[in-house]
């Protein structure tokens, strides 16, 4: 999955990064929304198995509720606080993702740790990485 280049702080210090699937979804679904709830609490969302980490939160749409609602699919990296947002969908549309969907992810979420252990490494060594 290829991130764009939309990254957004919030107002509790965390990093948001969105795909660019998610930028097209959350356009018509609910953006706002989605995005402070999941930054408020990024942990409490349902792991979804065989991603290497990435939830899928229940969002409320309007007229709909939580349960008919969207379904974002997110990842909350600790060490650099850093929410990365990978898609959106509306539970009638979909109901789970798909196993080449959870290779995908499993695979974008450890290029993300990769890449953040690679900065740390970077900073505790003075070391910048471009």
């Amino acid at each position: 999955m290829r991130l764009s280049d939309n990254v957004a702080q919030s107002s509790l210090g965390r990093r948001i990064v969105s795909a660019r699937v998610y930028e097209r979804s959350a356009h018509h679904l609910l953006r706002a929304t989605a995005e402070t709830a999941i930054a408020a609490r990024p942990d409490v969302w349902r792991v979804i198995a065989g991603t290497g980490g990435a939830r899928k939160a229940c969002i409320a749409l309007p007229g709909r509720g939580k349960r008919d609602g969207a379904r974002v699919i997110d990842f909350h990296h600790v060490p650099g606080a850093l929410i990365e947002l990978f898609d959106v969908y509306a539970k009638t549309v979909q109901e789970d993702i798909s196993h080449a969907d959870k290779r995908d992810l499993k695979a974008a979420i450890g290029d993300i740790i990769a890449a953040a252990d690679a900065d740390r490494t970077g900073e505790a060594t003075g070391e910048s990485n471009p």
